[in-house]
Formats: structure tokens, sequence, C-alpha cells
């Protein structure tokens, strides 16, 4: 089976300059954990996922005492009495860039490689997500997620 058989088509993409705080709404908006992060010409420049993020986060906040949960920003919040902190942490994580945190080193799989390809990719490598390029282009995604079916189809 060829990585274009399952792959996500229509990528939900980030670029560079894009702020952490507009990829954290993306991700909730379509349910998704991660995305590729291109230029201008589509070209792929890294990918930023959930941990990506909760690392910049977690290392803008080491100075704010954090309580969980919370439904408001990423389920932190500042403890009572400290208002004042939830609102500068807001304007921190405002501030950082996608390009920032993203990962740029990239394994990616062309639409025409066997999809043991990208599994062994997500296995060996950890990864949740592998782009399907075509050239420099992103035109596909495969996920665990799209794995675990084809898996699910085959077994039962």
């Amino acid at each position: 089976m060829k990585c274009s058989d399952i792959m996500k088509r229509g990528v939900f993409k980030l670029y560079p300059e894009d702020s952490l705080i507009k990829a954290i709404e993306l991700f909730f908006k379509e349910g998704i954990s991660g995305a590729p992060v291109v230029d201008e010409e589509d070209a792929l420049l890294g990918i930023i996922s959930e941990t990506d993020v909760l690392r910049a986060v977690f290392k803008v906040g080491r100075g704010f005492r954090l309580v969980f949960p919370s439904s408001h920003l990423l389920g932190l919040s500042v403890e009572e009495g400290s208002i004042e902190g939830v609102e500068e942490l807001k304007e921190e994580i405002k501030r950082i860039r996608v390009d920032e945190v993203m990962t740029s080193k990239v394994h990616t799989v062309g639409p025409d490689d066997d999809v043991e390809k990208a599994l062994d990719i997500m296995v060996s490598r950890g990864v949740n997500r592998v782009p399907v390029m075509e050239g420099k282009k992103v035109v596909g995604i495969i996920t665990r997620k799209e794995v675990l079916k084809i898996l699910k189809e085959g077994l039962f």
C-alpha cells in the first residue's frame, strides 16, 4: 500500500512567523496535535507538535506558580491572587513564534513510498506524524491514526 492511499490531503499548515497562540488555536479548532511549518511557497521548514508547544509554555511559565486544572490557557492558571501573572504569562506566550519552537529536522515520505516506510519512521523516531512530500511541497500527512485505521481494517 502506498502512502498516497492513506495520507490526509488538505493539510493544515502554519508559517514560521505565526504565533504560538495561533498554533494552539489551530490544534483545538481542527482537533489535531501538530502541523507542518511551511514558507510562502509551501516548502517544508519544520513541524510543530503539542509537545513543542508545551515545552515552550512551561519554559516561559517557570517563573509563575502554576496550578492544574483549568480550561484557560492550555490547562494552566496562576494561583489565586496572581492575576497579573496570568496576563504577563499570556503576553510572553503571544510573543513566541512557531519557528522558535518547531522541530526543524523532519523525516518525510513520498506519495509513492510504501506505508511501511512511514510506520518505520513513526516507530523508530517516536513521531506521531510524517509529512508526505512531492519535491519540496507538503501534499499530505500520515498520522498514527491513519496507520491504525488500516491495521484495524486488516485485522478485524
